[in-house]
């Protein structure tokens, strides 16, 4: 088969890349999608390197800067998509069958910007929810950057998409740096991209906090920050939110945001899903002792280094029963023999769950 032109071959990427996230779903005709912002989904397209209609981007469009952006990120997106997505899909596929329709919450601890593994796994949730320690940021006015500026940014964007690409997760001590350059600051524009790769059509995005707090809340730590997007895809039948909280989850900083917790309540039962940083809840001050996870949102999931042979684990659990237990309960199949680490907290309130695990990623030389 000849090679595409990039131009065309970015358009296939997108529209495989969004098909993979919806092939399980029977191909019934969805009602028209809600209007869409087109500003915000053509500068989600430009930031994925992916083309856009839209005329007040088109004099970025056609800066030599985005040529290269777009140039330099096709090949990566499509290793992923080779490598790893396309494993996670197929795993997917098998195991989680019906889960993947009946989805309504999905909460996603110490997430980054990692938007794109939570929707391929799970595309039709009403809602998702991502929290972590990085700052939400802002939508890059991209139709007032001059041409050195849209150049720097867009520079900025490919080194923080990086580790990403390359190994399907962030890096914390590196994001410190990579989101936080005089041009790009925070996780929302890396969101942005990933939305924009699998097609998605951006309604709004907008701030979002847990509220005006207490005065001893204010006192005890920082105040979470946060974004709420709303978006659509043409194969869903309704608009989806995501809400990302910039936030400390440790027991002694959640004193600083109080409301937190009810704010996850709210949703009642909910997916949890852990692809990375695992190992924070069996800290000594683990997040809340993993109370996100066994007090109201009734899925709980973890995943294991496996004794260092992957690089990435994926984890998924859907709860059997709503009844609080004492001590954990739980049945595991797992796609690989995998040693798992003692119990998070033996006193804590656990749902009784029951736990899917596959391990994805390439396999590497112990350390």
């Amino acid at each position: 088969m000849p090679a595409l032109p990039k131009s065309s071959f970015l358009r296939a990427l997108v529209a495989f890349a969004a098909a993979c996230a919806f092939s399980t779903v029977a191909a019934a005709a969805p009602p028209p999608a809600p209007d869409a912002d087109a500003r915000l989904t053509s500068t989600a397209r430009l930031l994925a390197g992916a083309e856009t209609d839209y005329a007040m981007h088109e004099r970025i469009a056609a800066l030599e800067s985005w040529q290269a952006h777009r140039t330099a990120l096709a090949p990566k997106w499509e290793r992923l998509q080779r490598e790893r997505l396309s494993v996670i899909e197929t795993w997917r596929n098998q195991v989680l069958g019906s889960d993947i329709s009946t989805c309504r919450t999905m909460l996603y601890p110490f997430s980054g910007p990692d938007f794109l593994n939570a929707y391929l796994l799970f595309p039709r949730c009403d809602t998702y929810v991502l929290f972590g320690l990085e700052a939400p940021g802002t939508v890059p006015q991209l139709e007032s950057l001059s041409a050195d500026e849209a150049g720097l940014f867009l520079k900025d964007m490919r080194v923080a998409l990086t580790d990403f690409l390359e190994r399907n997760y962030f890096i914390t001590s590196r994001m410190a740096k990579q989101l936080h350059t005089p041009r790009l600051k925070g996780v929302l524009p890396l969101m942005l991209a990933s939305m924009g790769l699998v097609d998605v059509r951006i309604l709004s995005v907008e701030p979002f906090d847990l509220g005006p707090g207490s005065e001893a809340a204010r006192r005890a730590g920082r105040r979470a920050q946060g974004v709420k997007i709303t978006f659509s895809h043409a194969q869903v039948a309704k608009p989806q939110t995501l809400y990302y909280l910039s936030l400390d989850a440790t027991d002694r900083a959640l004193a600083a945001n109080p409301e937190f917790l009810p704010f996850l309540a709210q949703f009642g039962s909910s997916v949890t899903f852990l692809k990375s940083a695992s190992y924070l809840l069996q800290a000594t001050s683990s997040p809340a002792r993993a109370r996100c996870c066994s007090t109201r949102p009734t899925c709980w999931s973890r995943t294991t280094p496996a004794s260092r042979t992957a690089t990435c684990a994926i984890a998924v659990s859907r709860c059997a029963s709503s009844a609080a237990t004492r001590g954990r309960s739980a049945t595991s199949t797992t796609a690989t023999s995998t040693t798992l680490p003692p119990p998070i907290a033996p006193a804590a309130r656990w749902r009784n769950c029951h736990s899917r695990s596959a391990i994805t990623g390439r396999t590497a030389a112990p350390a």
